[in-house]
Parts: structure tokens; C-alpha cells; sequence
């Protein structure tokens, strides 16, 4: 027992120099930046009644950033928000000695535990944290009813995934509690309505705060794609296949086959649909209304807690597909961190260091695009079009280039700039996803010959061993009469 515990403190601590150590490396995102910019300038109220509806989650995360920044937390530091969290997760998970030792002591080295919810630093390192929670308490569920609604509560206020999750584990816990008792007078306890009312409360007030504004700029999957095109988008952004196909593609497309088919055998030993259920929900949710690359490491670890609970009683083939799983992830996660750590995740420092070398003045910079979002931690000054350091997602928001700019490119109608309006420096990102778009901006700028490209940074969001986005920009000055 003591040899165990020495272990694990010295698997904790190797763990910790690790993640803090790659964290260090790592340049932060638009994503990143914009939870930070808005915890930094704006004041609680306004975060929970004003902002909270635009970014489309309840603000735990940017709240906790808050206090951090009060407490002198610089930007370049940021992962280790992120990383502290994940530590965290790890020592519970390691301790759950209901775990299998193989899988307990690699999955926190993974892909989604160690590099993409440890070191990016976003809200989803707390989903992890819930997710370590869930697998100590789910089977004692009914022993411990107000532990396990704290973590319901918990997990609802992480994201819109997290409130999904959230309300499935309670309706099921529901409906299993009413089958095991039998007995209306234990289910009418004071204790448990009490426990349902203020949940319940909870959500209310969740959707309260995150409930869409009248002006608030919605993008949801559904809007835009046919469904035959959003399910291929699922795929791409669960198997990273829609850039190339290379070796890492056909591993990682083994790894999800493994899982799938480890998640298929322990539904068949197991009768507890809640895990399935929910699954199904979260793919439909981001398949339908919102997902992103970064969003499927949520069902990853849905389907994950459920073979972790259910290990014992796999046989042993099926154990040894499910350790393949694992160990794809940990390889990924270190040909990621590789990169990481030898190339630039953003070009965001490098265009910020040029300007603040060159004397150039964010305030007469026009932005163009939500990426160039992640200049302003660095500069700290309001663009000329914007009223805020970070981006509002505002149809009174002229710079809303992730909505209109696509008109625009296939009406091919330049209505970027007002009429006559020609300001000093113009800034454009440069984002793969809408790399069309971008390149067709710059072509008008340049045609214009008002013009002239004078930096370009480049920048790559590394993603299970590839890439989910490129996040670079180019910036162009004014030229001037002598110039002409």
C-alpha cells in the first residue's frame, strides 16, 4: 500500500513537469485569447447577463480565469490554468482503484487528457475533471445521491455538452431509482426532491443566462449543410481526414474502430443505456446544431468512462482492443506535443511582436475576421473597429466576417470597408477552413493598389498528430503618396 502511494506521488509529479513543461511552449489560440480578454475586461454582472448569451455557455470557465487574472495570471501563462486542472483529474483518477492499473496510469497521458484539454488551455479541461469525478462515483450513485448531484450540477455548468450530459445522468439516475426502490414514499424523500428542485433551479437559470439575445450571431451546422455533408464533417473532425490521408490517418481511424467496437461489447454486457443514450445525443447534437474538432473528445470520453466502468468484465481480446485505444492516443499525444513544441500553434506573437516593434498602433489597425482576436492579449488596444478587445458575436458587429464574408465571397460583393474609408493598416487573418474566402479579401485589398502587404505570419492548431485549423494573418499598410 505505502509502495502504491509512493508511486503514484512520483508518477504525479513526473506527470506535472510534463504537461507544464510542453505547456510552455504552447502559443494560445483565438479561443484561448477570447475567454481571457473577456475575463480581464469585463465585470461579473456583465459576464453572466450580457456576454454568457453570446458565447453560448454558462461562464464557470471565464470566471475562474477571473480570479486568476486578479491575481496577476500573465496571458503567456494561461496553460497552466488548464494543465493545474488536468493534474488534478489525474491524481483522482490514479487513486480510483477500481481502474485497471494499465489503463489508469496511461489514459492521463492521451491525446484529449494531456495535450488538447491540458495544455490548450479552454473549458474543456474541466470536462475531464467531471469525467474522473464520474467514474469514481457513478457505480455508488445511491449511496452517495448528493455527491453525485454536486457533479451534476458541476458538470451542467462546464458547456452546453456538459448540461446535455448533465440532464441525461439525472433523468436516467431517475428512472433507475424509481425501479430499484419500489416505493413512492422513498421516492417523494425530502431529501431527493430537494436534491431534483435545486438542479432543476440550476438549469433554469443556466438557460437563463445563455439564452440567445436578439442580436446575438447563432452558427449552427444545420443552417448551411445538407445532412449527408454534416455527418462526412463528422467524420472528418473525429479521424482527421479531411486535410490528407496520411499513416497518422490510418491509425487514427483504427483507434475510433477499436473504440466504437469496445463501446458496442460493453453495451451488450451491460444493460445501463444511459452511456449509449447520451452518446447518441452528443454525436446528434454535434453532428445538427453545433460541433467542432475539439468538441469530439466530449464522446470520447463518454464512451471511454463506460468501458472503464465495465472493464473487468471484457474478455480478454476485447481488453486488448481497448489498450490498443489507449495506447493510439498516447502516441498521438506525444507526436502532437512534438509539434507543439517545435512549430508555432498560432501566428498571433509573432505579428504582435512585429507591430510593437514597428510602432505600429492597434488603434488605427482595421481587423478583419474573429481570428485576429488572439493579437490582443499581446497589444492590449482597441482595433479602429472594434469596441472591444475581444470579439462580439453581434449582427452590430461589423467585423462579423464568420457570417457575412461568405456572401460576400460568392457575390463576390467587397462590402468589408466602408465607402471612402481607407484606414492606416488592415489585418486579415488567414484560417484554412475559410481559406477561399480569405485569399479572394486579400486579392481585394490588393487590387485596390491602395495597399501593400508588408508581414505574414503563419500559424497551425496541431490535432491529434495533424492539424485542425491554420490560424495566420496578413498585415497591410496604407500606401502612401509618396510611395505612389
Amino acid at each position: 500500500m505505502k509502495n502504491k502511494r509512493v508511486f503514484n506521488i512520483i508518477y504525479l509529479i513526473i506527470f506535472s513537469i510534463l504537461i507544464i513543461g510542453i505547456g510552455y511552449f504552447h502559443e494560445p489560440w483565438s479561443d484561448e485569447a477570447q475567454s481571457y480578454l473577456i475575463a480581464k475586461t469585463e465585470s461579473v454582472k456583465n459576464i453572466f447577463f450580457e456576454i454568457s448569451s453570446s458565447e453560448g455557455c454558462f461562464p464557470l470557465w471565464v470566471l475562474i480565469l477571473k480570479v486568476l487574472i486578479n491575481m496577476g495570471l500573465p496571458y503567456e501563462r494561461l496553460y497552466l490554468v488548464s494543465s493545474f486542472i488536468i493534474i488534478i483529474s489525474t491524481a483522482i483518477f490514479i487513486i480510483n482503484e477500481e481502474i485497471d492499473p494499465k489503463i489508469r496510469y496511461s489514459l492521463p497521458l492521451s491525446f484529449w487528457v494531456f495535450y488538447q484539454y491540458g495544455i490548450v488551455a479552454r473549458n474543456y479541461s474541466l470536462i475531464v475533471l467531471a469525467f474522473s469525478l464520474l467514474v469514481l462515483l457513478y457505480n455508488k450513485r445511491f449511496e452517495h445521491t448528493f455527491k453525485y448531484f454536486l457533479l451534476l450540477v458541476f458538470f451542467s455548468l462546464i458547456s452546453l455538452h456538459g448540461m446535455i450530459i448533465s440532464g441525461f445522468l439525472f433523468v436516467f439516475y431517475l428512472i433507475e431509482y424509481i425501479k430499484k426502490e419500489k416505493s413512492l414514499k422513498a421516492v417523494l424523500s425530502f431529501k431527493l426532491i430537494s436534491l431534483c428542485m435545486i438542479l432543476c433551479l440550476f438549469y433554469i437559470f443556466e438557460v437563463f443566462i445563455i439564452l440567445p439575445k436578439d442580436d446575438t450571431l447563432v452558427s449552427i451546422n444545420y443552417k448551411s449543410l445538407n445532412p449527408g455533408q454534416l455527418v462526412l464533417n463528422f467524420i472528418g473532425h473525429t479521424a482527421v481526414i479531411y486535410h490528407n490521408v496520411t499513416m497518422i490517418s490510418f491509425v487514427i481511424l483504427c483507434g475510433l474502430i477499436f473504440l466504437i467496437y469496445c463501446f458496442y461489447k460493453t453495451c451488450k454486457i451491460n444493460k445501463d443505456k444511459t452511456f449509449l443514450i447520451t452518446t447518441i445525443v452528443l454525436i446528434i447534437f454535434h453532428i445538427y446544431i453545433r460541433g467542432a474538432g475539439h468538441h469530439v473528445g466530449i464522446v470520447f470520453f463518454m464512451m471511454v468512462s463506460f468501458i472503464i466502468l465495465n472493464y473487468k468484465e471484457l474478455k480478454k481480446e476485447d481488453k486488448y482492443a481497448f489498450n490498443f485505444v489507449i495506447a493510439t492516443y498516447v502516441l498521438l499525444c506525444i507526436i502532437t506535443c512534438f509539434q507543439d513544441i517545435n512549430y508555432k500553434y498560432s501566428g498571433s506573437k509573432e505579428m504582435a511582436e512585429y507591430m510593437m516593434d514597428n510602432n505600429i498602433d492597434s488603434s488605427k489597425v482595421f481587423a478583419i475576421g474573429y481570428e485576429t482576436t488572439s493579437l490582443q492579449p499581446y497589444l492590449n488596444k482597441k482595433y479602429v473597429n472594434r469596441d472591444k478587445l475581444y470579439y462580439e458575436w453581434k449582427t452590430t458587429n461589423y467585423d462579423n466576417l464568420m457570417y457575412s464574408y461568405i456572401t460576400a465571397f460568392v457575390n463576390r460583393n467587397w462590402e468589408v470597408l466602408p465607402d471612402d474609408y481607407s484606414p492606416e493598416y488592415l489585418l486579415v487573418q488567414q484560417h484554412n477552413l475559410h481559406s477561399d474566402a480569405d485569399e479572394w479579401i486579400c486579392n481585394k485589398i490588393e487590387e485596390s493598389n491602395l495597399y501593400r502587404e508588408i508581414k505574414r505570419t503563419d500559424g497551425t492548431n496541431f490535432f491529434k498528430g495533424k492539424y485542425n485549423e491554420t490560424e495566420g494573418f496578413v498585415l497591410y499598410k496604407r500606401i502612401s503618396l509618396n510611395e505612389n
